[in-house]
């Protein structure tokens, strides 16, 4: 089964109406300059409303080992994402929280992206998302999916999470085609720039019923 995972959680409400869906992963974002950006301690007051069944995730970008863990043991995470330009010795280093490690990598489509076996045995999840010079992740744009296929011969033990562009539009096509271990929402269940709950449960029907289709 496909594992869902909706980022950037910044309201009582959506966090409070998450409790009732099949969801795997709720992300907080961390990162100076996001529009998603919270503090530790509000999200650990989201994080309130939300089952234990489902994970906290922290989205990082270039913080410090002290940074992250303050936040980790604060907001109380179970993953960390690491969005920015950290290199896995970094990953490395973060694996010492105790969270568990994703490294995002934005897809070039290029012999560039080779460089990602360096990650092999440092991180606990690889997350592809969509390359934007100056930009790290949240672009609301997807990237050629059939690259996927080499990240997953590149990372065979990797589980593969995709963000990039995800909506309830999308969502059912690329998990029939490619078989990601999970998806990353965000700005395509939003309208007027807020997270929407029927948007969000319409994206998890659609990953349900691919699910089913998919075996």
């Amino acid at each position: 089964m496909t594992r869902v995972k909706v980022c950037g959680v910044r309201s009582r409400e959506i966090a409070q109406q998450l409790e009732t869906l099949p969801i795997d992963y709720v992300g907080f974002v961390f990162a100076t300059g996001s529009r998603r950006l919270i503090t530790p301690t509000f999200a650990r007051e989201l994080a309130s409303f939300l089952p234990e069944r489902i994970r906290r995730v922290g989205v990082f970008v270039d913080s410090s080992p002290t940074e992250l863990q303050a936040i980790i043991d604060e907001a109380g995470l179970s993953v960390v994402q690491l969005q920015g330009n950290e290199s896995p010795d970094v990953c490395r280093a973060a694996r010492h929280s105790g969270a568990f490690v994703w490294k995002a990598w934005p897809v070039r489509g290029e012999e560039y992206d080779q460089n990602v076996t360096a990650y092999a045995d440092c991180i606990d999840g690889l997350l592809l998302d969509t390359y934007k010079a100056g930009v790290a992740g949240g672009t609301g744009q997807t990237f050629p999916w059939e690259s996927i296929r080499f990240f997953q011969r590149w990372l065979p033990h990797v589980p593969i999470v995709v963000a990039g562009g995800l909506s309830p539009g999308n969502v059912g096509a690329l998990i029939q085609q490619y078989r990601p271990s999970a998806v990353d929402v965000s700005s395509g269940i939003e309208v007027n720039g807020a997270q929407n709950f029927d948007q969000i449960k319409q994206f998890i029907e659609k990953v349900g019923k691919a699910d089913a289709i998919s075996g």
